[in-house]
C-alpha cells in the first residue's frame, strides 16, 4: 500500500468516524460549509478546504469545525496547530472518540508517544472496539517499549476487523520486535494473502526469515520488497499526514 493510499485510507476512515457528529450542528449553513469542506479533503483540495473551514469558523466555532480544520491542518504537515483544533473541538464535544484518536495521531506523529496515549485510552473509553484506534494505541506501545500491551491491542484490533492486511503485518512487527520471529512470518504470510502489494510486509517478513535462518526466502522477499517500491516511487504522496500505524 502506497503511502498516498495510506493516507486517503486513514482520512476517509476518520471522515467517517466523526460523520456521526455532523447531524449534531444546529446550523445548516455550518453544516453545509462542513459537508463542502470535507468534500474538497476528500479530493485532496486542502488549501481549499482550509480555506471555507476558516470561513465558518469565523461564524460559528463548532466543535466539528475544529476537527475538520485539525484535519486539514494535519494533511499539511502542521501538527502543532492540528493538535490545537483537536484540543477545541474536544473543549466543545468531549463524547467524540475521533476527535481524541485524531489528536493522539497528531501527537504521536511528532515523537510524542507518552503524551498521545491518554488520548487512545479516552478514545478507546468511548469506542472500546475500534480497531483503527486499538491499531494506533498498540503502535504508540510498542514505541514506548510497552510489548504485551501492544500485542493485547493489535489481538483485540484483529477481532475486530479480521480481513484488515495491515493489522496483521503490525502484529508482525510487534512480534519481531519481541523476538518471536517464526509467529511473525506467519502474521506477514496473512498480510501478503491479503495485499499481495504490500511492500513494507514483504520487508519486514525478509527481515523476520533472516533472523531463523531461512536466507534464500528472505533475500526472495527483501528483493520483492524493493521491486514493489521502486514501481510505486513516483507515485504522489501527501506530505506531514501520519498514515496508518501499520
Amino acid at each position: 500500500m502506497t503511502g498516498a493510499c495510506k493516507s486517503l485510507l486513514i482520512t476517509v476512515m476518520f471522515l467517517v468516524l466523526a460523520s456521526q457528529c455532523l447531524a449534531q450542528s444546529g446550523d445548516n449553513e455550518t453544516s453545509a460549509k462542513i459537508d463542502q469542506a470535507k468534500s474538497l479533503m476528500e479530493a485532496g483540495k486542502i488549501d481549499e478546504s482550509l480555506e471555507v473551514l476558516n470561513r465558518s469558523l469565523e461564524n460559528s466555532p463548532t466543535p466539528l469545525a475544529f476537527y475538520y480544520r485539525g484535519m486539514a491542518y494535519s494533511l499539511k504537515g502542521l501538527q502543532g496547530l492540528a493538535i490545537k483544533d483537536y484540543t477545541e473541538a474536544i473543549k466543545g464535544d468531549p463524547s467524540q472518540s475521533a476527535f481524541h484518536a485524531r489528536r493522539g495521531i497528531s501527537k504521536l506523529s511528532l515523537g510524542e508517544v507518552s503524551d498521545a496515549m491518554p488520548d487512545f485510552n479516552k478514545a478507546l473509553e468511548i469506542e472500546p472496539t475500534s480497531s483503527s484506534i486499538l491499531s494506533f494505541r498498540a503502535r504508540a506501545a510498542m514505541m514506548s517499549g510497552r510489548m504485551n500491551q501492544a500485542l493485547e491491542d493489535i489481538n483485540r484490533a484483529i477481532q475486530s476487523s479480521a480481513n484488515n492486511s495491515g493489522l496483521y503485518k503490525l502484529r508482525g512487527d510487534i512480534l519481531t520486535a519481541m523476538g518471536n520471529y517464526e509467529k511473525a512470518v506467519l502474521d506477514y504470510d496473512r498480510a501478503i494473502q491479503l495485499n499481495p502489494g504490500f511492500a513494507t510486509a514483504f520487508n519486514n517478513r525478509g527481515i523476520a526469515l533472516a533472523h531463523i535462518n531461512r536466507i534464500k526466502e528472505a533475500v526472495e522477499d527483501l528483493n520483492s520488497a524493493m521491486d514493489l517500491a521502486s514501481s510505486r516511487a513516483n507515485q504522489p504522496k501527501t506530505p506531514g499526514f501520519p498514515s496508518t500505524p501499520w
